[in-house]
């Protein structure tokens, strides 16, 4: 089951990088961009600079946390962000409860 999942994806990163090249994250991943209107998260909200290029998908809980639950392929749970900013929320750059309230702000501008 989905919790047997998660607790393989700890012990097994294995199975965070199948996840990551399944259809499955692939339709989820192009539904936030959809949602985030093709932009960059991160840029928009918090300097104001529209990044349209290189962007990936980030789950804000991460995949080692939610694989095996819904949120692995919840477009709600996975910010558009260009390579850099993708490189300082995967530091810790950014705090979960944050970057949930930029993309929540961000996903209205597109509505």
């Amino acid at each position: 089951g989905r919790r047997g999942a998660a607790l393989a994806a700890r012990r097994d990163p294995e199975g965070a990088r199948a996840f990551r090249s399944s259809a499955r994250w692939q339709k989820c991943a192009g539904e936030a961009r959809r949602l985030d209107g093709g932009t960059c998260v991160m840029c928009m909200e918090l300097r104001a600079a529209v990044t349209t290029d290189g962007l990936e998908g980030h789950h804000v809980v991460p995949l080692s946390e939610c694989l095996g639950t819904p949120l692995e392929d919840d477009p709600a749970n996975v910010a558009t962000l260009c390579r850099a900013c993708h490189a300082e929320a995967e530091r810790g750059c950014i705090g979960r409860a944050e970057l949930l309230d930029l993309v929540a702000r961000h996903r209205v501008r597109f509505e």
